[in-house]
């Protein structure tokens, strides 16, 4: 995953340069745009910031029907659905040189067990009796804790 954030800060530092022109670039500058917008959707941690940096997926959810919710689950799954599923698909490959070719299966499922957790629990919660009017910063979400304990446990085992 820290590959992934480096690859994601360099995308964002070189985002105003037209290196997306580059012949057989296109899929790279779909995952980044990707990525970036997911992110984005699970890093709201002000009511202004969306405003301020000119990203409304920095928009805090006020609404079950929240664009940004139907997106996670549908574009971005489908994306990574998608994308498994060419991987798998190509001939001419060993099932070691396919496995590079995409993200580990088990950065996939936490990335689809993250999105379906995240989008039930915001659906819950704006949803609750006498809830109107209140809103969720998807920052507040954090499962280091969980991650911490878990990998104390794995050391333990060793």
């Amino acid at each position: 995953m820290l590959k992934l954030l480096h690859a994601m800060q360099v995308y964002w530092s070189l985002q105003s340069f037209e290196f997306y022109n580059i012949n057989g670039a296109s899929e790279t500058k779909r995952f980044a745009d990707m990525f970036d917008r997911f992110f984005d959707c699970l890093n709201v941690k002000n009511l202004g910031e969306y405003k301020k940096k000119k990203k409304p997926n920095l928009s805090p959810y006020y609404d079950p029907n929240e664009e940004c919710l139907t997106w996670l689950e549908k574009e971005f799954l489908g994306y990574l659905k998608e994308w498994k599923e060419s991987v798998d698909n190509r001939s001419g490959f060993t099932e070691a040189e396919k496995a590079l070719m995409c993200l580990s299966k088990e950065t996939l499922k936490g990335l689809h067990m993250t999105v379906k957790s995240f989008v039930e629990v915001t659906l819950h919660l704006l949803t609750l009796q006498g809830v109107s009017g209140q809103y969720i910063l998807s920052s507040c979400f954090c499962q280091d804790p969980l991650e911490n304990y878990f990998g104390n446990l794995r050391l333990l085992g060793d």
